[in-house]
């Protein structure tokens, strides 16, 4: 798999910042500062936050952190300007309830962030927290948030998936983002949009978010990317999110039934794990060589062909697709993108998980047992690549 890290080097601002060791109690005191400001020249506004403190781990934990395929890296995303108001409650009861059940779930091995973006326009562009093990810490971020300005419809999104590229992630383990969103990004074509180029960086440099949606599954990051009901038809946010989901071999959920959401998360990762298992034990019946050497869609047929007599999780649940996405998965770079794209997709909401004997056996939110679908076996194949 080829390398993108010498791609961004002009992406990334490296800063020495002071460190803290985490209290047992759940109470850190953690103050901001602008690592820089983008789009905006009063340099009071529209800046990129980071938490001047990171936390101090113990020889054993950055151990784990570096080495370890047993943590769970677990970031949260979330929209919070005006238009979220009659969702951000909601957001954050989902964001508490998932926190404390993938808590239970992974048990010590899992890691918690938070990343809240606005506009650039607003008092900040991106908030990023740190890193924590400790729950009450993670859910101390989430009851932070809190939704105001905004401005024009776009947002910062692009800016937020920039800050979440270079967010220290463990090496070895999963990593996954969840992300709640109700308008597009800058710079797609949106109605009123006041930087229609798009998010810069700290060069004037317009971000592109394509090559930063290959770099995160490349790291082995997995969107989880949550569309507000009332924006299920906005033809830029579910295009966008959709594209980082598919990119990471992740799902495009709509925010409906938010209690069901955790258990979607949890599910997901164990069909996941289950699928990864299978087909590296199917692999090694090919032969991993010969496996190398084949097409993808070639070893996916071949596998699934292979694994049609088994039985695996699968997650039911509204996924929320463009259908412009796979265009826009053939890119590998934001310059090589028709910009119609934008503006004449079509989007749908379908069942995923239905049962292929009996469509009626689709129940939100729980879990199926049947052979694997032909996407589920070709999303592993490319995580095995």
């Amino acid at each position: 798999m080829r390398r993108l890290s010498s791609l961004f080097s002009s992406f990334w601002t490296t800063k020495k910042e002071s460190s803290t060791t985490e209290p047992s109690d759940g109470h850190l005191d953690i103050s901001f500062e602008p690592v820089y400001t983008n789009n905006n020249n009063n340099n009071s506004q529209g800046a990129i936050l980071r938490s001047n403190k990171n936390l101090q781990l113990s020889p054993q934990e950055q151990e784990l952190v570096e080495f370890s395929e047993k943590i769970v890296d677990l970031v949260f995303v979330c929209d919070n300007t005006g238009s979220m108001s009659g969702e951000i409650n909601v957001a954050k009861d989902t964001i508490q309830t998932i926190i404390t059940s993938l808590h239970d779930h992974f048990k010590s091995d899992l890691r918690f962030s938070a990343v809240s973006y606005r506009d650039h326009s607003d008092d900040y562009a991106v908030k990023e927290f740190p890193f924590t093990r400790n729950v009450q810490v993670a859910k101390s971020y989430i009851q932070e948030m809190f939704a105001e300005g905004g401005g024009d419809y776009p947002e910062a999104l692009v800016s937020a998936l920039k800050v979440v590229s270079e967010m220290p992630f463990n090496k070895k383990g999963k990593k996954i983002v969840i992300w709640i969103a109700d308008a597009p990004p800058h710079g797609m074509g949106a109605s009123g949009d006041s930087y229609p180029e798009g998010c810069k960086d700290e060069n004037n440099q317009v971000i592109d978010w394509i090559k930063l949606g290959d770099y995160l599954m490349e790291k082995g990051c997995v969107f989880y990317t949550l569309i507000c009901e009332r924006s299920q038809n906005d033809q830029q946010l579910t295009l966008f999110m959709d594209y980082l989901a598919t990119k990471t071999h992740g799902k495009c959920l709509l925010l409906t039934n938010a209690n069901k959401v955790p258990n979607i998360i949890i599910n997901g990762c164990i069909e996941d794990d289950e699928m990864d298992k299978l087909i590296a034990e199917k692999i090694k019946e090919i032969g991993e060589e010969r496996a190398k050497q084949m097409k993808e869609e070639e070893l996916a047929e071949q596998l699934q062909k292979l694994t049609e007599n088994h039985k695996v999780q699968q997650v039911q649940t509204y996924e929320v697709i463009s259908s412009n996405t796979k265009q826009l998965l053939e890119c590998d770079s934001l310059s090589k993108v028709d910009r119609n794209l934008y503006c004449n997709a079509s989007n749908s909401v379908k069942k995923s998980g239905v049962s292929r004997t009996d469509e009626t056996q689709f129940n939100y939110g729980e879990v199926l047992c049947e052979a694997p679908s032909y996407s589920q076996v070709y999303k592993a194949c490319k995580r095995w690549k």
